[in-house]
């Protein structure tokens, strides 16, 4: 038997901020090697300050890049995953209006260049520079065109409500996302999805739509068939 074919629609990347760095145009690639840590603004309180008990191989693992990625997928069972920011996603909060438009250029290239171009199963989420409409509107050009970035939102799988959602609005805005690799594991993952195709208030349809039709349909996200 032919099992379901998954799409992850929310995964996340762990940044190198070391290797972002090169993306960034002179002199901001010199200010930011001598006197910044980071790229982005810390994301917010409630990540910090607190602790998650995660299994040991979580911990043990490092930073995933595109090789922990694709075993992962492989691992698991998935055929494409999109990419989120992680650290990234702090920069919101950037209130210089140069800064922001060159650190968010440089997030996108360094996410085409490490995990879009290395292999069609990844899907990138970009960042605009929002606080200056015109540079927002630029960058969105060439990363859509030039690069294929696009946007996504999704659900877990084992999300207690979900059959009553469907009820109510139907299967078509649900896609099914892990959130790999925070506080996630393999096994964790599969779980996850057999807890879903086991859903008894879930039809055939709902899960296919789920896991892969919603996705394919909605973000145009080209998975090659084996």
């Amino acid at each position: 038997m032919v099992g379901p074919r998954i799409i992850d629609s929310d995964g996340h990347v762990n940044e190198d901020i070391e290797a972002m760095q090169r993306y960034l145009p002179s002199p901001h690639r010199d200010y930011a090697g001598k006197f910044l840590s980071n790229l982005f603004p810390p994301l917010d309180h409630f990540h910090a300050g607190h602790l998650v008990m995660v299994p040991r191989e979580i911990l043990n693992r490092g930073r995933v890049g595109p090789d922990g990625w694709l075993e992962f997928l492989d691992d698991v069972g998935i055929e494409s995953t999109v990419l989120y920011p992680t650290v990234a996603l702090g920069y919101g909060k950037i209130t210089s209006l140069d800064w922001m438009q060159v650190a968010t250029c440089a997030y996108n290239d360094w996410l085409y260049e490490t995990y879009i171009k290395r292999s069609p199963r990844f899907q990138g989420v970009g960042l605009l520079p929002l606080r200056d409409p015109e540079a927002a509107a630029r960058e969105l050009r060439r990363i859509v065109k030039e690069q294929g970035i696009q946007i996504f939102i999704g659900c877990e799988g084992d999300e207690p409500e979900l059959g009553a959602a469907i009820k109510v609005v139907g299967n078509k805005p649900f896609v099914y996302s892990s959130d790999f690799p925070h506080e996630v594991t393999a096994g964790s993952c599969k779980h996850e999805i057999e807890e879903l195709l086991d859903n008894e208030e879930l039809n055939d349809d709902d899960k296919n739509a789920i896991l892969y039709g919603n996705a394919e349909r909605f973000y145009r996200v080209k998975v090659p068939v084996a």
